[in-house]
């Protein structure tokens, strides 16, 4: 299954959020398993990625992107966080529908002191029993290449928790949208990119644990990608998306798990979502503040069946 099953010209950005409803379904399609395609061409490692979603689901325009980008971030507020910024999830529709919420998750790393970002998405295409890390030099975006920290992945590789398998990246979007916005407010910080491919506890609390002994002590920081309630009326979108909240509030990956079993969360990136909730556990606890909570609705017009999108700051150490 392609993640999207149109290509639209660059003047609306991206597919309607009816696409996406079927990108994020859940039905995975492939089987993406460590031992396929884990290797490569010592070459092939040193060429940069992508983009693969660039005049899809932003425009491919350096000059257009910019502006864009800017203006999301603009429009946004610094909003007062208590404790340590742990991480941000931030949605990863087409920017004309989900690049508002965005730009508040990302106002919130601008000018901040970090020597990696760790960005962890789901995947629309494929599932596996462990992560994929991109082994690349670095990620192209038209707003310039992303240096990959290819000493911190591979370190992650000799963890079987973790896959340099590059299907899980190649035509992935959840991922990709992340970039230019990070290449805006933290232009100089290396990343690891992260694929999750399953919501199998035991892989998202390995993931976790790894990540954490990797980066606990560094000034790190974490993006987790991730769209809400799908498809559904405006209201009732908006209700979904409420209750997923209040679970979210939690701060339990657990509770988020259990709650996407028994349809109390809608959450398409749930595995970098709860692989990041995971990650404030071990930190010895996180708390949530909402940034911002709008739907296509909001940004396209069209509220007949909207997508959800929040913008979300995980902080650990603070006043709970």
């Amino acid at each position: 299954m392609k993640p999207l099953g149109v290509t639209l010209a660059v003047s609306v950005a991206a597919a309607a959020p009816a696409a996406f409803a079927a990108a994020c379904s859940g039905s995975y399609g492939a089987t993406a398993r460590p031992d396929g395609g884990v290797s490569m061409a010592p070459a092939a490692e040193m060429r940069p990625f992508g983009p693969v979603v660039a005049g899809r689901f932003y425009p491919g325009s350096p000059s257009e992107l910019r502006g864009m980008v800017d203006r999301f971030i603009a429009d946004a507020k610094d909003v007062p966080l208590s404790g340590t910024l742990l991480g941000v999830v931030s949605p990863h529709a087409g920017y004309v529908y989900s690049g508002p919420a965005a730009g508040w998750a990302f106002r919130q790393l601008k000018g901040r002191k970090v020597d990696i970002a760790v960005v962890m998405a789901p995947s629309h295409s494929f599932r596996g029993d462990a992560a994929g890390v991109l082994d690349r030099a670095s990620y192209s975006t038209p707003l310039g290449d992303v240096k990959i920290a290819r000493d911190e992945v591979a370190a992650l590789l000799k963890s079987p928790a973790f896959t340099s398998n590059e299907r899980l990246f190649s035509g992935e979007h959840s991922l990709e949208v992340q970039l230019p916005f990070l290449r805006t407010v933290l232009p100089d910080t290396p990343i690891v990119p992260v694929v999750v491919p399953t919501h199998d506890s035991e892989v998202i609390n390995a993931v976790a644990k790894e990540l954490h002994a990797r980066f606990g002590k560094r000034a790190a920081v974490y993006v987790a990608s991730s769209d809400m309630s799908h498809y559904k009326p405006y209201g009732e979108n908006n209700k979904i998306d409420r209750g997923t909240f209040k679970v979210m509030e939690q701060m339990s990956a657990d509770a988020l798990l259990r709650g996407e079993a028994q349809g109390k969360v809608e959450l398409c990136g749930l595995a970098p979502v709860a692989v990041l909730w995971k990650i404030a556990e071990i930190s010895g606890g996180g708390t949530m503040t909402l940034l911002k909570h709008e739907n296509s609705g909001d940004t396209a017009g069209d509220k007949s069946g909207v997508v959800g999108y929040g913008a979300v700051a995980v902080t650990i150490g603070g006043k709970k």
